[in-house]
């Protein structure tokens, strides 16, 4: 694994920094909207928000437009796919268009496990002279693309893989120069929660008191 470095002393994340919580899947898998599901007692869409804009200048949620007037998305700044079916890649070009000179801090909303030190963490160590900051997820031995810091460098990247139908931006991720901070905590942090067996497990910790993040 190149590119990467341990944890040192924090910097202040630069002002250019707009968040982006990703809630534009279909969640097949899952049976129902994982943006509306609550784990810290509000939606996923309002705490990622909210996790967000402690670290970002300005936040938005990147969903389709049909799911605007939707309970989970109402009253919040939105961002609309602008292309269909691409998955979070979408999403992620579809911000950088609009703010084409900002970065983009990227959250998932099945990260349940994610909390502001983890997102203050990356932003810290934001390095602006990169592509992109990640974590490297553990799990999936790559760096995890979905909670990540997109470099407004990393646009047309991200465009040449769609236009040769290359979705998926941990592949991105791993072919270009992101620098990877090591997450210093538990692996589990990192993880998406994509099926009710899952989410109900999830739950079921959290009912018998185990906290979310550690």
């Amino acid at each position: 694994m190149e590119n990467h470095h341990f944890i040192e002393t924090p910097e202040t994340p630069q002002a250019d920094l707009r968040g982006l919580v990703l809630a534009g899947g279909w969640s097949h898998r899952m049976g129902q909207d994982k943006a509306a599901l609550a784990y810290h007692g509000e939606m996923q869409s309002q705490y990622c928000f909210k996790l967000l804009s402690a670290v970002s200048q300005q936040v938005f949620l990147s969903i389709r437009k049909v799911q605007a007037q939707e309970l989970a998305y109402q009253g919040l700044p939105q961002i609309h796919d602008v292309y269909e079916n691409k998955g979070p890649l979408c999403g992620i070009l579809s911000a950088m268009e609009t703010e084409p000179n900002s970065a983009w801090f990227v959250l998932a909303c099945d990260m349940p496990f994610v909390d502001l030190k983890i997102l203050q963490l990356l932003a810290q160590h934001r390095q602006r002279d990169k592509l992109a900051t990640a974590f490297w997820n553990p799990l999936q031995n790559s760096p995890e693309p979905l909670c990540t810091i997109y470099e407004p460098a990393m646009y047309p990247f991200l465009q040449e893989a769609l236009a040769y139908g290359q979705g998926s931006p941990q592949k991105i991720l791993k072919a270009h120069e992101a620098d990877v901070v090591l997450l210093p905590l538990a692996e589990k942090q990192l993880t998406n929660v994509n099926t009710p067996e899952a989410y109900a497990s999830v739950m079921r910790s959290h009912d018998s008191g185990k906290p979310f993040a550690r």
